[in-house]
């Protein structure tokens, strides 16, 4: 019980963030960390940053997408998508990721490695990872790896010291017998530690 209203406390603090606050403080480690954050997308891959692409994708109407990155994977050139999101999105997420990855391809004509980052604990439960048109001479098939925070162990996360990751790590899976805000201040005092710039530091409490 105590477990479930610290996490909803700070899922309460985290959806009272600033529209621009929040924007900044999710985004910001794709910038100024892209590595860290391309490690934990890709995982084994082996990868090489080029550099942050313009994530708005202009038709008729502007959309802007949460991250766009370009990328070397074996040496040949791919796109690397992600959204964060804090509650379910409307129109539903897939919609929404179909219309991004669509008009992603048609101005870049790059394969795209797409991924949906949910920050709740009960956001996202319904996404399915993607989309399937399973009719003979119009299959459609649309991919994206969906990634919930809360069903990671933070633990080995808060290990590696990766800067970029540590904004993220208060909303991950708590080790075993210790509260959510136990597990927050350890947080805190592992981010204290990084060897880092300071401003970059401070960067990285908003999250907290």
């Amino acid at each position: 019980m105590e477990n479930t209203r610290n996490r909803n406390q700070s899922a309460v603090g985290l959806i009272n963030l600033p529209f621009q606050r929040y924007n900044l403080v999710v985004r910001d480690p794709f910038y100024a960390y892209p590595d860290d954050m391309l490690r934990f997308l890709l995982q084994e891959k082996k990868f090489r940053f080029v550099e942050h692409l313009d994530s708005e994708l202009a038709t008729v109407e502007v959309r802007t997408m949460d991250i766009l990155l370009k990328v070397e994977i074996d040496g040949k050139p791919v796109l690397i998508h992600c959204e964060i999101q804090t509650d379910d999105s409307n129109p539903n997420m897939t919609r929404r990721n179909v219309g991004y990855m669509g008009r992603c391809y048609e101005r870049y004509g790059l394969p795209i490695y797409s991924s949906v980052i949910y920050l709740r604990e009960t956001a996202g439960s319904r996404d399915t990872g993607g989309y399937i048109q399973d009719i003979p001479g119009y299959r459609f098939i649309v991919e994206y790896q969906v990634i919930r925070l809360s069903k990671i162990e933070g633990e080995p996360i808060l290990q590696a010291k990766s800067p970029g990751l540590m904004p993220f790590t208060p909303l991950m899976k708590t080790p075993e017998g210790m509260s959510e805000v136990e597990w927050t201040k350890r947080c805190v005092e592992v981010t204290k530690s990084l060897d880092i710039d300071v401003q970059l530091r401070n960067n990285l409490y908003h999250f907290y």
